[in-house]
């Protein structure tokens, strides 16, 4: 499964079903995969490693490892120790998975010893030291995260959640790329401060303005600029920006309501109660309400969707529509290339260089294609072929009347320019600017020059 931003790298089982391990890497990062130490080892252990290459510092070695419980210990130490051999000491170095060995209780099991031993000897120290599998009668700690980084400020831990029977582990290694991280403000929206009495003072404003900068000009682009800047003007006048705070939306999954929500919080708090108290009354409730959770969302996203198909039974597109976003499990990854190779030998990576080639490409295809036309050797054999037509057709002036039609069949979307209009301000107000709009229109056909800001 593709996550949108990060890179996937997996090994697959080949003769059993299901399995395998994974690693995302933000694509932000140069990485690679390391084959010789990526490999599946049937009924023993499953590996992926990969190589992330950073600038000025240690390239970073990273292994997700699955031991098969029950596999013969003394192989998979073996394995492990070979492929720890292969790695340099100078490059950081992190190893991460499910060992299926418990290294809570390692007294009196020799080979649990000579794994620790293993993992010591090649300067890999735990950063997870507390059970990552906890029951009502065994605490184990079978997930790790061992790095030969020690001298860095590494923050490691376990997730609380009931997605697994094993607690989710991880480790954050401080500003090791050198970037900063930045405490996230509030997400807010500047959007205009529209009352009914700020659009009828608006449309009032608009009447009465002198359009005159606009009728004066027989420039179409330095009419529309002063159109647009006498709009923009009385605009912020009587409708100024506020700040409005971005609510959470819960658009990808509507059928989970405020209620859902909250009964989702008692029942993560009643896993957190049965993970300290280990008790059977405490297992007893967090299933039990649970199991009635899981119910009552399936029955809402059902009765979500019967709802939502019962609406739109007559619209077969929309239908159709809602189907796919239920049947498909979502839309396939796709992978961009990050460069573009130019006359077969120059590479370009840098996002400015691909930007001016794609501009430069699509500038000049139609003069290129022109110049590979061969001229023909006699004008006149064309005239020969062509019909000639007696009708003609012309064009008429745009009236005020065609403008407004036009401008009422709009839908009233939310989506605004970059000044913050959207189209049903624009319905509300084209009345009392149409005289000047219709100017600019005819003027363009008459001159043949669009105006540069409605490109």
């Amino acid at each position: 499964m593709g996550l949108e931003g990060y890179e996937l790298f997996t090994m697959n089982r080949v003769n059993k079903k299901g399995g395998g391990v994974a690693l995302y890497v933000d694509k932000v990062l140069k990485c690679n995969l390391i084959e010789c130490m990526s490999s599946i080892i049937d009924d023993v252990m499953e590996c992926v490693t990969i190589e992330i290459h950073v600038e000025k510092a240690s390239n970073i070695i990273i292994s997700c490892i699955y031991r098969t419980p029950g596999s013969c210990l003394e192989t998979f130490n073996e394995k492990l120790a070979a492929m720890f051999s292969n790695l340099n000491d100078k490059k950081v170095q992190i190893i991460c998975g499910d060992f299926n060995i418990d290294l809570l209780n390692p007294n009196g099991h020799q080979k649990t010893t000579d794994f620790i031993s293993t993992m010591y000897s090649n300067c890999l120290f735990p950063v997870i030291i507390k059970p990552s599998r906890i029951t009502i009668d065994t605490a184990t700690l079978i997930d790790y995260i061992f790095t030969n980084k020690i001298d860095h400020e590494i923050v490691g831990g376990l997730l609380i959640t009931d997605i697994s029977d094993h607690l989710p582990v991880f480790a954050i290694f401080q500003n090791y790329f050198g970037i900063k991280t930045k405490k996230k403000n509030q997400t807010f929206d500047m959007i205009g401060h529209r009352t009914t009495r700020a659009i009828a003072a608006l449309q009032v404003d608009l009447k009465e303005h002198n359009w005159y900068e606009v009728f004066a000009n027989e420039d179409s682009s330095s009419a529309y600029d002063a159109f647009l800047s006498a709009i923009i003007l009385l605009y912020e006048k009587h409708c100024p920006l506020m700040k409005i705070t971005r609510k959470h939306h819960r658009s990808n999954k509507p059928w989970i309501t405020k209620g859902i929500e909250d009964a989702c919080k008692k029942k993560n708090n009643l896993y957190k109660i049965f993970i300290k108290q280990r008790t059977k009354d405490a297992e007893i409730k967090y299933k039990l309400y649970k199991n009635r959770l899981v119910n009552i969302i399936r029955t809402s996203k059902k009765e979500y969707y019967h709802t939502l198909l019962e609406q739109n039974r007559s619209n077969t597109q929309e239908t159709w529509r809602i189907l796919n976003s239920i049947i498909k499990k979502g839309s396939k990854n796709k992978n961009y290339p990050d460069y573009f190779k130019k006359d077969k030998d120059i590479v370009l990576d840098k996002t400015k260089d691909i930007a001016n080639e794609f501009n430069d490409f699509f500038v000049n295809v139609g003069f290129n294609l022109a110049k590979e036309i061969p001229e023909s050797r006699n004008n006149n054999d064309l005239n020969k072929h062509i019909t000639q037509n007696v009708s003609s057709m012309f064009i008429g002036a745009v009236t005020h009347r065609e403008i407004i039609n036009i401008v009422k069949t709009f839908k009233n979307k939310k989506s605004t320019d970059c000044f913050g209009i959207d189209m049903k301000l624009v319905k509300s107000i084209i009345e009392y600017i149409v005289q000047p709009f219709a100017y600019i229109c005819n003027l363009s056909f008459r001159t043949g020059v669009f105006p540069s800001q409605m490109k």
